[in-house]
Protein backbone atom coordinates (compact mmCIF):
# COMPACT_ATOMS: atom_id res chain seq x y z
CA UNK A 1 0.00 0.00 0.00
CA UNK A 2 2.92 2.81 0.50
CA UNK A 3 4.14 1.85 -2.67
CA UNK A 4 0.93 3.04 -4.21
CA UNK A 5 1.13 6.37 -2.08
CA UNK A 6 4.77 6.83 -3.05
CA UNK A 7 4.17 5.91 -7.09
CA UNK A 8 1.20 8.48 -6.46
CA UNK A 9 2.72 11.27 -4.74
CA UNK A 10 6.01 10.72 -6.69
CA UNK A 11 3.84 11.23 -10.40
CA UNK A 12 1.56 14.03 -8.57
CA UNK A 13 5.09 15.88 -8.44
CA UNK A 14 5.97 14.91 -11.66
CA UNK A 15 2.79 16.28 -12.83
CA UNK A 16 3.43 19.90 -11.50
CA UNK A 17 6.71 19.91 -12.41
CA UNK A 18 5.93 19.98 -16.19
CA UNK A 19 2.99 22.29 -15.48
CA UNK A 20 5.30 24.50 -13.70
CA UNK A 21 7.33 24.48 -16.28
CA UNK A 22 4.93 25.15 -19.20
CA UNK A 23 5.00 28.82 -18.94
CA UNK A 24 8.01 28.51 -19.56
CA UNK A 25 7.66 26.24 -22.90
CA UNK A 26 4.89 28.63 -23.75
CA UNK A 27 7.25 31.88 -23.63
CA UNK A 28 9.89 30.12 -25.73
CA UNK A 29 7.46 29.00 -28.64
CA UNK A 30 6.29 33.25 -28.72
CA UNK A 31 9.86 34.10 -29.00
CA UNK A 32 10.23 31.62 -31.79
CA UNK A 33 7.47 33.43 -33.66
CA UNK A 34 8.26 36.51 -33.21
CA UNK A 35 11.76 36.18 -34.03
CA UNK A 36 10.81 34.19 -37.04
CA UNK A 37 8.14 37.23 -37.61
CA UNK A 38 10.79 39.57 -37.70
CA UNK A 39 14.18 38.18 -39.17
CA UNK A 40 11.82 36.94 -41.92
CA UNK A 41 10.78 40.12 -42.43
CA UNK A 42 14.09 42.11 -42.05
CA UNK A 43 17.34 41.37 -40.72
CA UNK A 44 20.93 42.84 -41.53
CA UNK A 45 22.16 39.54 -43.04
CA UNK A 46 21.01 39.76 -46.47
CA UNK A 47 18.38 36.85 -46.14
CA UNK A 48 14.79 38.48 -45.82
CA UNK A 49 11.29 39.11 -47.38
CA UNK A 50 12.88 42.92 -47.52
CA UNK A 51 16.09 42.17 -49.27
CA UNK A 52 14.39 39.14 -51.64
CA UNK A 53 11.53 42.03 -52.74
CA UNK A 54 14.07 44.89 -52.72
CA UNK A 55 16.65 42.93 -55.29
CA UNK A 56 13.98 42.26 -57.88
CA UNK A 57 12.54 46.04 -57.74
CA UNK A 58 15.72 47.43 -58.09
CA UNK A 59 17.27 45.08 -60.58
CA UNK A 60 13.91 45.58 -62.77
CA UNK A 61 13.65 41.67 -62.93
CA UNK A 62 10.29 41.94 -61.78
CA UNK A 63 7.57 39.73 -64.30
CA UNK A 64 4.32 38.94 -63.24
CA UNK A 65 5.24 35.60 -61.87
CA UNK A 66 7.90 37.05 -59.47
CA UNK A 67 5.61 39.34 -58.47
CA UNK A 68 2.75 37.23 -57.54
CA UNK A 69 4.68 35.16 -55.47
CA UNK A 70 6.51 38.10 -53.57
CA UNK A 71 2.64 39.08 -53.28
CA UNK A 72 2.05 36.06 -51.44
CA UNK A 73 5.19 35.85 -49.13
CA UNK A 74 3.49 39.49 -48.02
CA UNK A 75 0.75 38.16 -47.30
CA UNK A 76 2.05 35.24 -45.75
CA UNK A 77 4.20 37.60 -43.35
CA UNK A 78 1.46 40.19 -42.56
CA UNK A 79 -0.37 37.56 -41.33
CA UNK A 80 1.91 37.17 -38.10
CA UNK A 81 2.31 40.65 -37.63
CA UNK A 82 -1.43 41.58 -37.54
CA UNK A 83 -2.17 38.46 -35.09
CA UNK A 84 0.76 39.70 -33.00
CA UNK A 85 0.90 43.14 -33.52
CA UNK A 86 -2.91 43.82 -32.11
CA UNK A 87 -1.87 40.76 -29.15
CA UNK A 88 0.79 43.06 -28.30
CA UNK A 89 -0.94 46.20 -28.46
CA UNK A 90 -4.14 44.16 -26.10
CA UNK A 91 -1.77 42.96 -23.51
CA UNK A 92 0.56 45.86 -23.34
CA UNK A 93 -1.12 49.02 -24.38
CA UNK A 94 1.02 51.81 -26.17
CA UNK A 95 2.35 53.01 -22.46
CA UNK A 96 3.23 49.64 -21.79
CA UNK A 97 4.86 49.20 -25.25
CA UNK A 98 6.40 52.00 -24.32
CA UNK A 99 7.76 51.67 -21.28
CA UNK A 100 9.42 48.25 -22.54
CA UNK A 101 10.64 49.75 -25.28
CA UNK A 102 12.25 52.33 -23.37
CA UNK A 103 13.49 49.77 -20.66
CA UNK A 104 15.66 47.82 -23.62
CA UNK A 105 16.87 50.99 -25.12
CA UNK A 106 18.47 52.35 -21.41
CA UNK A 107 19.80 48.89 -20.97
CA UNK A 108 21.21 49.43 -24.98
CA UNK A 109 22.18 52.30 -23.82
CA UNK A 110 24.21 50.89 -20.74
CA UNK A 111 25.60 48.79 -22.61
CA UNK A 112 27.21 51.03 -24.81
CA UNK A 113 28.81 52.98 -21.93
CA UNK A 114 30.25 50.85 -20.69
CA UNK A 115 31.52 48.09 -23.49
CA UNK A 116 33.29 48.47 -26.73
CA UNK A 117 30.22 48.05 -29.00
CA UNK A 118 30.38 50.29 -32.23
CA UNK A 119 26.77 52.36 -32.45
CA UNK A 120 28.44 54.21 -35.82
CA UNK A 121 27.78 50.37 -37.38
CA UNK A 122 24.47 50.05 -39.20
CA UNK A 123 24.79 46.34 -38.87
CA UNK A 124 25.03 46.43 -35.37
CA UNK A 125 21.88 48.96 -34.94
CA UNK A 126 20.16 46.45 -37.01
CA UNK A 127 20.59 43.62 -35.31
CA UNK A 128 20.25 45.56 -32.05
CA UNK A 129 16.33 46.58 -33.52
CA UNK A 130 15.91 42.99 -34.39
CA UNK A 131 16.55 41.65 -31.37
CA UNK A 132 14.61 44.65 -29.40
CA UNK A 133 11.32 44.24 -31.73
CA UNK A 134 11.60 40.31 -31.01
CA UNK A 135 11.67 40.74 -27.59
CA UNK A 136 8.61 43.58 -27.47
CA UNK A 137 6.63 41.48 -29.36
CA UNK A 138 7.61 38.27 -27.18
CA UNK A 139 6.71 40.30 -23.98
CA UNK A 140 3.26 40.98 -25.59
CA UNK A 141 2.45 37.94 -26.62
CA UNK A 142 3.53 36.61 -23.10
CA UNK A 143 2.20 39.25 -20.58
CA UNK A 144 -0.76 36.93 -19.36
CA UNK A 145 1.54 34.12 -19.01
CA UNK A 146 3.86 36.68 -16.81
CA UNK A 147 1.21 38.31 -15.17
CA UNK A 148 -0.31 34.70 -13.78
CA UNK A 149 3.10 33.63 -13.06
CA UNK A 150 4.07 36.38 -10.66
CA UNK A 151 0.61 37.55 -9.18
CA UNK A 152 -1.52 34.30 -9.79
CA UNK A 153 -4.21 36.11 -11.85
CA UNK A 154 -5.52 35.05 -14.51
CA UNK A 155 -6.72 37.46 -17.59
CA UNK A 156 -9.67 36.38 -19.65
CA UNK A 157 -11.55 38.41 -22.46
CA UNK A 158 -14.78 39.11 -21.77
CA UNK A 159 -17.09 39.15 -24.70
CA UNK A 160 -20.93 40.78 -24.61
CA UNK A 161 -23.92 39.03 -25.55
CA UNK A 162 -24.15 40.97 -28.52
CA UNK A 163 -20.74 39.36 -29.34
CA UNK A 164 -18.54 42.33 -29.07
CA UNK A 165 -15.63 41.77 -26.95
CA UNK A 166 -14.88 44.76 -23.90
CA UNK A 167 -11.68 46.13 -26.04
CA UNK A 168 -12.63 49.46 -27.93
CA UNK A 169 -9.78 50.30 -29.83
Amino acid sequence: MATNSTTSSSSSSRSRSANSNDWIIGMLWRFFASTATVMLTYNPSGYSFYHWAKDDLLSGKLDMASLSIKLFALLALLIPWVVIGIATKRSLGFGGIALIIAFFVAGIATLVLNTDVDINNVTTIAWITVVILSLVLTIGLSWSLIRRRITGQVDIDRVDSDGNDDHHD
